[in-house]
């Protein structure tokens, strides 16, 4: 199966399921939270923030960053992702204009709310794993690093 194929599906299961456990390092242990994102075309995913947040500040210590999504525990055959990517906090008004969503009014006073932020998450490896597959299908962008 091509990288094209394994993107679209990737891209899909976060569409469908766009809450995913973030792990970010605090002090060189893991830390865990569940988080909602959203995701482009280039499977980069962006997430909301408070910018005083500890994943923030986790972030702009270690930028490495994993992400699940999709495993759901009553479903035995659903198919999951494993993301690794690097992180970085957005502050331009033009992209937290574009994130901004009308539920976020019951933290911020709006997109140009100094405690407003948004994280963005770039892929170095994502795993893709189907129903019943005992490998995961792979999808690195070709500017990814190899770690």
């Amino acid at each position: 199966m091509g990288d094209k194929d394994v993107k679209e599906k990737i891209i899909e299961l976060v569409r469908e399921y766009p809450i995913g456990a973030l792990a970010t390092i605090d002090k060189n242990r893991p830390w865990v939270r569940y988080i909602g994102f959203d995701i482009d075309d280039d499977c980069r995913l962006f997430a909301a923030s408070y910018t005083e947040s500890r994943k923030v500040d986790q972030i702009k210590v270690n930028h490495n960053v994993h992400v699940v999504f999709g495993l759901d525990p009553r479903e035995e055959e659903k198919p999951f992702i494993n993301y690794a990517g690097t992180a970085r906090i957005l502050m331009d008004s033009a992209t937290r204009e574009r994130f901004w969503q009308e539920m976020y009014g019951d933290f911020f006073s709006g997109p140009d709310d100094p405690n407003y932020a948004i994280i963005e998450v770039s892929p170095q490896l994502i795993e893709y794993y189907g129903t019943y597959l005992r490998e995961p299908e792979i999808y690195r962008p070709a500017d990814a690093e190899e770690k």
